[in-house]
């Protein structure tokens, strides 16, 4: 099937008028030819035939969710015959939050947030991921140009209407283009392109597995520890304490909301709401994750993040008080690792070598969380995963104890 995708793009230049260099960030269109193949070539792993309606009382909704698996590989679908334009239409979704749902919804948890760009997801969080990580005081998300605002903070400098700004017409308006850096973007065009397959007519997409999820949210006013079937989030979550785990370890999902639950407590109480449905899994690799090692990855990643954006913004002379110079060096060097977080590929440098000199210096830093949304009480939500990452880092292989990584050349 040939057609033309769009793409987030982010580089730096100089735009006329402006007295430097300027993250850009406009939309890129793609040409690609998917694949289409018959359904019978492509077998059948996971199943769920109901989910829960969050905006409705959690009444059980009918609706059949599916997973496939090809070659090694997982697909759910995107779109059937007559939907597929408006998914492949978006570079960008609304805004940077809403960026952060892998999908369109949770598998069993249907709450009405909607992802406008599910086909360019991934590359929407890397550029996030790169801006928001880089930024000092002012986050850089809200100063990327051509703004869909101006002069309002509130537009975080992105939002659907960027979607109308192609590379192509803005290119006259910039110099001192980085070339290196959109190279690496179409690079990252082509393997994200490669994820997608038309199936009986029909648009999906390769996917990480379904996990059970277990997270902070809201039932009316009040907050729960809510736990449902999701897609494994790509990347460094937003919410730091999102915690997944591969379907057939429920219990520990459960162990892990109840201790949510109090941490998160503001006063009023809060429950733990299972929103689990039913499922049928079959192989595919449908298992095959570490929850251990995701959840390590995207703490030490998340803090390292959160402190080195801390330490740029702090007085020296208050920095000085508990880091010294090499250990300044040390966090920036852990730093510049956490940057090269691939969200496209999946690929992440280990650093969880440094996990505790990570998060002794988020601590001394008073547990910033710029990137992230610890919700509740900051230093009880703080503490629980702290003591959930020593614990894992523990119970790791004993090369990661050993072997502390060191940066790829």
């Amino acid at each position: 099937m040939q057609t033309s995708l769009k793409f987030p793009i982010h580089f730096q230049a100089k735009p006329r008028r402006a007295r430097g260099m300027r993250d850009i960030v406009v939309s890129y269109p793609f040409e690609v030819d998917i694949p289409e193949i018959s359904r019978r070539e492509i077998n059948l792993v996971f199943e769920t035939r109901e989910t829960f309606d969050a905006e409705n009382n959690m009444s059980p909704v009918a609706r059949t969710y599916q997973m496939l698996e090809r070659e090694g590989k997982l697909y759910r679908r995107l779109a059937t015959k007559n939907h597929i334009e408006p998914v492949i239409r978006n570079a960008f979704s609304k805004d940077w939050n809403e960026a952060q749902f892998p999908f369109n919804e949770g598998i069993s948890l249907l709450d009405g947030k909607q992802n406008r760009n599910p086909v360019a997801n991934a590359l929407q969080r890397q550029i996030a991921w790169r801006l928001q990580g880089d930024s000092t005081g002012r986050d850089r998300k809200e100063n990327t140009w051509p703004t869909a605002y101006e002069r309002s903070s509130k537009a975080w400098g992105i939002t659907e209407t960027l979607n109308a700004h192609l590379y192509g017409n803005v290119l006259d308006q910039l110099s001192d283009i980085d070339s290196d850096a959109v190279s690496d973007f179409l690079e990252k065009f082509e393997h994200q392109a490669a994820k997608l397959l038309i199936i009986d007519g029909e648009l999906w997409m390769e996917s990480l597995p379904p996990s059970i999820c277990v997270q902070y949210d809201y039932a009316g006013n009040r907050r729960v520890a809510s736990m449902y079937l999701s897609i494994l989030p790509e990347g460094p979550p937003h919410c730091l304490e999102t915690v997944c785990f591969p379907l057939n370890r429920r219990e520990e999902a459960l162990r892990y909301a109840r201790q949510l639950a109090p941490a998160i407590d503001d006063g009023r109480g809060v429950e733990v709401s299972d929103a689990l449905v039913p499922f049928t899994a079959d192989g595919g690799g449908l298992f095959d994750f570490s929850a251990e090692e995701v959840e390590l990855r995207n703490l030490c990643h998340n803090l390292v993040v959160s402190t080195e954006r801390s330490i740029r913004a702090t007085d020296p002379a208050f920095v000085g008080k508990f880091l010294s110079e090499s250990g300044r060096d040390e966090q920036a060097r852990v730093f510049e690792l956490a940057m090269r977080a691939d969200f496209v590929t999946g690929r992440y440098e280990d650093i969880s070598g440094w996990f505790d000199m990570t998060a002794t210096l988020w601590k001394k830093c008073r547990r910033p969380s710029y990137q992230f949304r610890i919700n509740g009480e900051r230093k009880e939500v703080g503490d629980l995963l702290l003591t959930r990452g020593y614990d894992n880092l523990e119970n790791a292989p004993i090369s990661l104890l050993t072997n502390q990584p060191r940066p790829t050349p």
